[in-house]
């Protein structure tokens, strides 16, 4: 998924999120990405895992909670 994520694309959606787990790595990536947008870009993830389930998928808690 990160792989097609911009910082600077003004619009982003983004589906099947969940579908691979992420390493720690693209965990903090992702954190980052949406840190760098809120407030000021639109981006939409969309998943057929529920939000509770990201957990699992992005491995590390506290990152987790954070998104």
């Amino acid at each position: 998924m990160l792989l097609f994520i911009s910082k600077n694309t003004p619009n982003n959606i983004r589906g099947d999120f969940g579908l691979q787990p992420l390493d720690n790595h693209n965990g903090i990536a992702l954190l980052e990405i949406i840190k760098d947008r809120h407030n000021n870009i639109l981006t939409i993830v969309t998943s057929q895992i529920p939000v509770k389930g990201w957990y699992e998928v992005i491995g590390e808690k506290t990152i987790a909670d954070a998104i």
